[in-house]
């Protein structure tokens, strides 16, 4: 998210590039990289100061993209009335428009709004479906700015512990408009965010058009018996008791019942692999009774949660043969959000984890007779047999599971279903016994054990040093976050990949004032073929040229269409190092008006295309952290 944000403005800005602080984050990040550190097969010192680390190189990143919407939209204005001015701005680190429901609370001093006729206008003073959710009236304290922050996450939490710890303190009401700070949870539909670039939107209490009814389709969030329905006009999700729900495409009507059913069965293994105990027993939360309530019911967004009780074996008994017969509660938490215009269903699943000993997963029952699973990888897709081979002589046999990176999807040529995740590599396609795939998300896996020999999947043998590791049985609550998407036959056509992408990159936000704010609409850079992945938008490590690094994710040949946001002199292509091809490609055609080129890429090809400006950019000195 950094860098592409970073060489927009220094190519549309002139700003320095951060040379020195992206240096010091990638080397921070690539500090956690070594195998058995980021494979999970260390100890708990590593896995502690990797967290650490982590977290260093995410601060490093938010505090720069605040800095930089800080420069686009300045929290202050030039004059004390400036500040009654209030700008959102949004920024898009994607090579592509998108279309985004996004949430901010929005802190407005006591200026004598009209709370009643506030409204959200874009740049050409065009109305904007927005939604104030919540609004409180608060008492300003201690330093914190909550306008400083990129996302309504980041504010939320550090919000909260505030009204819990303070509450009556700093809690105003209605009575307090003219006196408090007024709190707006607001949440708006921003079209057509420019690829790589931003924009901005005015809150204003001055009359003016509100937005169309039918300008967009709207959610809708209701309790149906015991289940939550939720409806966009595109997908229809059921959220059971249990957790479990049933996703309906509406563009085709096809069903996919079942998905999110969480399983869990014991784990004799270790860090590296998977151990199932000879006698071996797995438990389902279908089922379980839950409490189930609507959330969040507005014409942008839906949202619906149920709490259930996932009773658990303690542990392994002490020969590790079997799991012990005594169970402990483990509380789940399964939340489900849905947006206008989103054919995605995002999932959040939370437990409080008390058992020892064993791997919860989240099986999706996909109803489909498929013979292969694709999956995200390194500068492709993987194709695989939903059935792993294995050979029972081999010295380890492998295990059933398959990694991924992003999203991985099955489908029987006619209906698919894509499953996204955040920070969820492994998988296992399993057969329902009618033919039919289910895919299993590996949630956790809970063991103490770095490395042990007394397990059969690896041969009684071991793969590293036995040392013990309570921290990797992931006692307390942990949160995972992952999405469904139901699909045609063609994942180009569905757009999964830039669906990934938009999963995983939510817009930063900053709020600020109209004096002194950078227009938006400008875009560093397009691209918008749905093969071609670009996995690097950033400056030429010698020069002031740009650095766009595609890979085409087809077999086929393809070519891909890059529009920069500056008159280009020249284009070609390098190596990984930005160094010359040891052996020559077709080159990029440059457009004779230098806007435009054309990258053409073989099948699987990872193409690295440096485009040098007509002019030199006004930020070529590089900034030092």
């Amino acid at each position: 998210m950094v860098e592409p944000l970073a060489a927009a403005a220094h190519f549309l800005g002139g700003e320095s590039w951060p040379g020195g602080l992206l240096d010091t984050a990638w080397k921070e990040l690539l500090r956690n990289h070594p195998h058995d550190s980021i494979c999970g097969c260390s100890t708990d010192e590593v896995h502690r100061e990797m967290v650490t680390r982590f977290g260093a190189v995410r601060q490093t990143g938010e505090h720069w993209l605040a800095r930089r919407l800080n420069r686009i939209c300045p929290m202050f204005g030039p004059a004390p009335e400036d500040d009654r001015d209030t700008v959102i701005a949004v920024a898009n680190p994607l090579p592509r428009e998108r279309t985004e429901v996004v949430e901010r609370v929005v802190v407005l001093q006591p200026f004598g709004y009209d709370l009643g006729k506030l409204r959200l206008v874009d740049e050409q003073g065009r109305p904007v479906p927005c939604e104030i959710v919540r609004r409180r009236f608060l008492e300003r304290f201690w330093g914190i700015d909550y306008r400083a922050e990129i996302s309504a996450g980041n504010q939320t939490a550090m919000l909260e512990p505030y009204l819990k710890r303070f509450g009556d303190r700093i809690i105003g009401n209605e009575r307090d408009q003219g006196v408090k700070d007024c709190f707006l949870q607001l949440r708006f539909l921003a079209r057509d965010l420019p690829a790589v670039g931003h924009a901005l939107y005015r809150l204003t209490d001055e009359p003016g058009p509100l937005p169309a009814r039918d300008s967009f389709t709207p959610v809708s969030a209701r309790r149906a018996g015991e289940d939550a329905v939720l409806d966009n006009g595109l997908v229809r999700a059921v959220l059971h008791p249990d957790g479990t729900i049933d996703l309906t495409d509406l563009a085709n009507g096809h069903v996919y019942d079942g998905l999110n059913l969480l399983e869990d069965s014991e784990d004799a293994g270790d860090e590296y692999d998977f151990g199932p105990a000879p006698v071996p027993e797995t438990v389902f939360a279908g089922g379980a009774p839950g409490e189930l309530r609507v959330i969040d019911s507005t014409p942008l967004l839906g949202a619906a949660v149920t709490v259930l009780r996932f009773d658990l074996p303690r542990s392994l008994t002490r020969g590790r043969r079997g799991r012990d017969p005594r169970t402990t509660p483990c509380d789940v938490e399964v939340r489900i959000t849905l947006a206008t215009g989103s054919r995605r269903l995002d999932i959040e699943t939370t437990i409080n984890n008390r058992a020892f000993d064993h791997r919860l997963r989240a099986w999706f029952p996909t109803g489909l007779a498929c013979a292969e699973v694709v999956s995200d990888g390194a500068f492709m897709l993987n194709r695989r047999p939903c059935a792993r081979p294995t050979n029972p002589d081999w010295p380890q046999p492998a295990p059933p599971t398959w990694p991924q990176q992003d999203w991985s999807l099955l489908g029987d040529g006619t209906a698919s279903l894509a499953v996204f995740n955040r920070g969820l590599p492994e998988f296992e396609v399993l057969d329902d016994g009618q033919g039919r795939a289910v895919y299993a998300l590996t949630l956790m896996r809970c063991v103490d054990w770095l490395s042990r020999d007394d397990f059969a999947a690896r041969k009684n043998t071991n793969a590293g040093p036995t040392l013990y590791t309570p921290d990797a049985q992931l006692i307390g609550r942990r949160t995972f976050h992952y999405a469904v998407m139901p699909g045609g036959s063609d994942l180009f056509a569905d757009e999964v990949p830039f669906e990934s992408e938009r999963y995983r990159a939510a817009p930063p936000t900053h709020q600020g004032v109209g004096a002194g704010s950078v227009p938006g609409g400008a875009s560093l850079l397009a691209c918008s073929e749905p093969r071609v992945s670009v996995t690097a938008i950033m400056r030429a490590r010698d020069g002031d040229g740009l650095v766009v690094r595609l890979c085409n994710l087809d077999g086929m040949p393809v070519e891909a269409a890059l529009t920069p946001g500056f008159i280009a002199r020249a284009c070609r292509k390098t190596g990984l190092l930005e160094d010359e091809l040891p052996v020559p490609r077709e080159a990029p055609v440059l457009a004779a008006d230098g806007r435009s080129l054309t990258v053409p890429l073989a099948g699987g090809e990872i193409a690295t295309v440096l485009i040098e400006p007509a002019a030199a950019g006004r930020g070529q000195k590089e900034r030092q952290p």
